[in-house]
């Protein structure tokens, strides 16, 4: 096995024993089984190389644009006058999505604050903006619903239904409501709803 393809698998396996003892412990101490345990993450990572660029510098004119922000996703400042002409020259750019930022689809939730530059713009799952070229191999912030960007999530403990499998997603939104659930306090307004997940809760 190549190295750079060891080195990721033995650091599962090491994150693997650990939890495995971050377990035991916790079940060994007193009233150990009443802990309920999740295990999870914030997002995924889908792969990137440099041969999956785009460059905005080869679509838009130097004087359209206050600055632009080459992140997942990309924000873009335009100059006044240019918001229309930056829109209509990234409307067919391949790998890439772009939108005034109240036209950002909802399920995004991403757009409402008014920190957001005018014009948002999303490559596809495993695209990346970039003037130079140089990328890491691996990035998150794309769509949500790619298949890269989804976590395995474990429960197990006496508010969770024992032997259980769920196989419909659900949005990480919802880890927080839960967590508020599990713990008896009022969540602070947030996007996610304990309801989403509440079929993996004992009745």
């Amino acid at each position: 096995m190549k190295k750079r393809q060891r080195e990721p698998r033995q650091a599962v396996e090491r994150l693997d024993l650990l939890l495995a003892d971050l377990y035991a412990r916790l079940r060994a101490l007193p009233g150990g089984e009443d802990i309920n345990f999740i295990v999870t993450s914030d997002h995924g990572m889908a792969p990137t190389s440099p041969q999956r660029i785009i460059r905005l510098s080869d679509y838009l004119q130097p004087d359209w644009c206050e600055r632009v922000l080459a992140d997942l996703p990309t924000l873009i400042f335009p100059k006044a006058g240019h918001e229309d002409d930056i829109l209509k020259a990234l409307e067919r750019v391949p790998h890439l999505r772009v939108w005034r930022r109240e036209d950002v689809p909802a399920y995004l939730r991403y757009g409402s604050n008014p920190n957001v530059a005018p014009i948002v713009a999303l490559p596809d799952n495993g695209w990346l903006v970039s003037e130079d070229g140089r990328v890491n191999l691996g990035n998150h912030g794309f769509d949500p619903t790619a298949s890269d960007l989804c976590v395995p999530f474990r429960a197990e403990g006496p508010d969770f239904k024992h032997g259980y499998v769920r196989t419909a997603l659900f949005d990480n939104t919802c880890i927080y409501p839960l967590l508020a659930h599990l713990l008896g306090i009022e969540p602070a307004p947030c996007d996610g709803s304990v309801g989403q997940v509440s079929d993996l809760l004992e009745p």
